[in-house]
């Protein structure tokens, strides 16, 4: 049975989190995303459930045909822990190179969302080595 790391973050905003994980996991459909307001439990690839608790699930079909169920457990700080199986997390592409592209899409999102709210015009220019913003001030 894969045990599953629990990687803490500080990724607050549950809808930048979300519209990260559909462009990294290349999903059209938010209902591949499963939100819950009280987490719900983890199922491994066999379809077993597991002790673990999520509010945001990623179904094991959407992570790897080997994967367990991943997600995202909200804490009492608001912010969210990531929970990952061992095998994921090493074996596929879900290690600390994935969760800095998370971190890094989660960052463009939260920054697009405040400049919004400023009503501040802001390009985003996809380049080899990421992105561009350019934030008209």
């Amino acid at each position: 049975m894969s045990q599953y790391a629990k990687i803490k973050t500080t990724i607050k905003d549950e809808n930048c989190l979300i519209e990260s994980l559909l462009e990294l996991f290349q999903l059209n459909d938010k209902g591949s995303i499963e939100v819950y307001d009280a987490p719900e439990n983890l199922y491994d690839y066999m379809g077993k459930i597991r002790p673990q608790k999520a509010n945001i699930i990623i179904r094991h079909k959407t992570v790897g045909p080997a994967s367990n169920d991943m997600g995202f457990l909200r804490n009492p700080d608001g912010t969210f822990t990531l929970i990952v199986d061992n095998y994921s997390q090493s074996s596929l592409k879900y290690g600390f190179k994935w969760q800095g592209k998370l971190l890094q899409k989660y960052a463009e999102k939260l920054l697009l969302k405040e400049q919004k709210k400023r009503n501040r015009a802001t390009t985003v220019t996809k380049v080899k080595s990421g992105i561009l913003l350019d934030i008209a001030v």
